[in-house]
């Protein structure tokens, strides 16, 4: 879809144009030539026109308004880490978002932008760099010693860093790439985005439905959980909790400088570096979930929007619909009927609002919440893909990792089983000593994070394609299906499906599980060392890892005796 593809309908409402592979004339005796103008690109402009009988304006103003809310949450998230760059305003016309480059969430966000560009581009760079060994280190300590704090073959004791680290290391590639690929698509299509968001605001009014019922509740909720999770994790990693939590914040310093001072983790002042790895590392997290929680919550929107229109097109179909629903305001009505309220209806409202439940008028709204599908699909097409990639890859490393004893088994992967023998290995192996035995923990809680953002986005995605499905299904019971092409069904058949390459469901879910399963048994078979806690390599004695990890990592003595390599 053209970041272009925004049109502007009569009244002066926005409007989102969607391919449509139907031919218009299969709904004749729902649309009129004059409401539908098809042009030659394939592209569908809707006329969504008012009822003759007009419904109370306040009440109109308070769909929009209960929409325009439901985004508070993010925005107060987004601005709060300069993440969100488009502001929102009420006014006489109604409730805008609109992007403007003198802003500070503007100017935020492309500073914040660059930050991360930057890191990325300097960490991928040092990483290829240090495998291949360039710029070199020099193997011996200089004769100018000022500035070394031991002695020791550099590069050597850097493979030996990295590896001890591998797990946060991957972390970091993961999120880089997701957090890069995020800003340059939101950036890229800011315009877009304002529209779109826009477009919410304006089109729950043209046709009367509200789509915010527990939407801010719902994104409060998620939204605290995940800070919470920040805080937690903040905390642990500045305190030095496990080696793993100031591990991570080590080699982001050492991969971003590598380049211009190889030796850089010699040096004596490195701690001044990992305290700025680990606030750099902190929020490389952060930026790589911002939009994913954005799309959570027009996911959420969605869904509200398909239902109502469902449970619209079931009344027509019934004739009046059922007891339960039949006094309703139609604006509130599939809410009340797919969710099943029970006691006296908490939406029901004095004032009527005209009911659109003409053939016309279901056809052309759901043609505009069709629109509003496309418009997420192009919104966060790239962003959602490269989340899904990130993730597999991610996720089936740490799943490695959980049998090399420094995390915990995904449940939907393998089995509790796993877990607790896990947690049996940490506390009595021989590998974990000291202050090595709080690593199962920091994994254990980035995991559960995870595991539960994955698990939110995917539902919501198939959540949107589940109940879009419930109005076919309407259809096929009333037997109006007859005999539809492909094309056709199509058209009353909506998923996320992201550029064609996938659709959002829940057999989605079970393929991206049963691929990072596939991948973690061919891990198991080629089984690649990782070097936690020892050095095997004579060139980096035990005295000497004993002082380098110390000097990169400093991970807070908790216990009274720490052995080489905690």
């Amino acid at each position: 879809m053209a970041k272009d593809s925004l049109k502007t309908t009569e009244g002066g409402k926005t409007s989102i144009g969607h391919p449509a592979p139907v031919d218009p004339s299969i709904f004749a005796t729902t649309a009129t030539a004059s409401e539908i103008t098809w042009r030659k690109s394939g592209v569908a402009s809707i006329t969504a026109e008012e009822p003759k009988m007009k419904p109370n304006e306040n009440e109109k103003k308070l769909l929009a308004e209960k929409v325009y809310r439901c985004f508070t949450p993010y925005i107060i998230f987004g601005y709060a880490f300069l993440r969100f760059p488009l502001q929102g305003s009420a006014t006489a016309q109604g409730y805008i978002f609109h992007y403007n480059k003198k802003s500070i969430p503007a100017i935020g966000f492309i500073i914040t932008s660059t930050i991360v560009a930057v890191t990325a581009a300097l960490f991928f760079m040092n990483t290829i760099g240090s495998a291949l060994d360039y710029p070199p280190i020099h193997p011996n300590p200089p004769n100018d010693s000022s500035r070394i704090i031991r002695t020791g073959n550099y590069r050597f004791e850097e493979l030996y860093i990295l590896r001890r680290n591998i797990i946060p290391l991957i972390m970091l590639i993961s999120s880089l790439c997701h957090a890069t690929v995020g800003s340059w698509q939101f950036f890229k299509m800011r315009h877009f985005a304002a529209s779109y968001f826009t477009f919410w605001t304006e089109i729950v009014e043209i046709i009367n439905i509200d789509v915010a019922e527990g939407v801010k509740r719902y994104m409060t909720i998620v939204l605290s959980c995940y800070g919470g999770f920040l805080v937690i994790f903040f905390v642990v990693c500045a305190m030095g909790f496990a080696p793993v939590a100031s591990g991570g914040p080590a080699i982001l310093g050492m991969l971003c400088v590598r380049c211009f001072y190889p030796r850089i983790h010699t040096h004596s002042n490195f701690w001044v570096l990992r305290g700025f790895g680990g606030f750099l590392f902190f929020y490389i997290l952060i930026c790589s979930k911002t939009f994913i929680l954005l799309f959570v919550l027009i996911c959420r929107l969605l869904r509200n929007s398909f239902a109502v229109w469902n449970t619209r097109l079931q009344r027509v179909l019934l004739k009046g619909g059922s007891n339960e629903t039949k006094n309703c305001n139609p604006a509130y009505l599939s809410l009340t009927l797919i969710f099943r309220h029970k006691g006296e209806d908490k939406f029901r409202s004095s004032e009527k609002i005209v009911d659109r439940t003409e053939f016309s008028l279901l056809f052309k709204d759901h043609v505009c919440i069709l629109d509003l599908l496309e418009g997420a699909d192009a919104l966060f097409a790239n962003i959602i893909e490269s989340y899904y990639a990130s993730q597999v890859a991610k996720l089936s490393d740490r799943v490695h990792y959980n049998k090399m004893n420094l995390t915990t088994i995904y449940r939907q992967i393998c089995s509790i089983i796993f877990e607790v023998y896990y947690f049996y290995r940490s506390q009595g192996s021989e590998e974990f000593q000291g202050a090595r035995r709080l690593d199962g923990l920091i994994i254990t809680l980035y995991l559960i994070h995870s595991l539960a953002i994955l698990v939110v986005v995917s539902l919501a995605a198939a959540e949107v394609g589940e109940v879009a499905m419930d109005g076919l299904a309407v259809l096929r019971q009333r037997g109006m299906m007859g005999s539809m092409s492909d094309d056709e069904l199509y058209f009353v058949m909506p998923w996320l499906h992201y550029c064609r390459y996938f659709s959002l469901d829940k057999g989605f879910l079970v393929t991206i599980v049963g691929t990072v399963f596939s991948y973690f048994i061919i891990l198991l078979q080629f089984s690649p060392s990782l070097i936690i806690t020892k050095s095997i390599d004579p060139r980096v004695g035990a005295y000497n890892t004993s002082i380098l990890i110390r000097q990169v990592e400093e991970t807070q003595e908790l216990f009274s005796k720490l052995k080489v390599g905690y």
